[in-house]
């Protein structure tokens, strides 16, 4: 549904844009289909919110309870609390650290590498 929205110009970026969070949140939600996480991530990952922080997300809670060196099954609600209209930074260090162990992706150099 949010596709189609999207599609027919009844949805569109500015105006999600010109919207308080609380109520672009609102207004994805009454999509058909479209829960909170997922209006979260459209908000985040798609429009730079970085005041959102995509609930319920068990493979991010999971990142941050290990970058945070909490006990496992621990809440992480405080912490994404705690980082205010940035909480969405969280999500992103969630994500790398899981890419870092993985050796998806590896990390800059300490010092820079000056090209012979």
């Amino acid at each position: 549904m949010l596709a189609r929205e999207i599609e027919s110009g009844r949805l569109t970026e500015e105006k999600i844009s010109g919207m308080a969070t609380p109520d672009a949140l609102t207004a994805l939600t009454e999509l058909s289909g479209v829960g909170v996480w997922t209006a979260s991530v459209v908000l985040l990952r798609g429009l730079g919110r970085l005041d959102v922080f995509p609930p319920g997300d068990a493979g991010v809670s999971r990142g941050l309870r290990e970058l945070l060196h909490l006990e496992p099954g621990a809440s992480v609600d405080r912490a994404v609390e705690r980082f205010g209209d940035y909480r969405g930074y969280l999500y992103f260090c969630s994500l790398g650290n899981n890419l870092l162990a993985k050796s998806l992706i590896h990390p800059a150099p300490l010092t820079p590498q000056v090209p012979p």
